[in-house]
């Protein structure tokens, strides 16, 4: 089972790293996906379970990513959480 929602993340928007937080409740890992806007997927990571607790996630962006707007997913089992950011170098 899977309750949970993400904050807009901050700073946004960003240079160095950027966060956002996990609020819920979910007995799956939380997947994590940072997606170009055409879709392309940039970074992944996974996130343990969350037990009624919120969590704070940081992502810097390594050397290869460049200036724009990205797409933050969480996903566990069939919810589905989004939000925009935007890297600047």
């Amino acid at each position: 089972a899977s309750k949970f929602k993400m904050s807009p993340a901050y700073p946004n928007p960003f240079n160095g790293s950027v966060r956002f937080t996990l609020e819920g409740y979910t007995t799956e890992y939380i997947y994590i996906s940072i997606l170009s806007l055409n879709g392309s997927k940039v970074d992944e990571f996974m996130v343990p379970e969350i037990f009624n607790e919120k969590r704070i996630i940081s992502w810097s962006p390594g050397p290869q990513i460049s200036s724009g707007m990205y797409i933050i997913s969480a996903m566990s089992g069939s919810k589905i959480q989004n939000g925009k950011i935007l890297f600047i170098k």
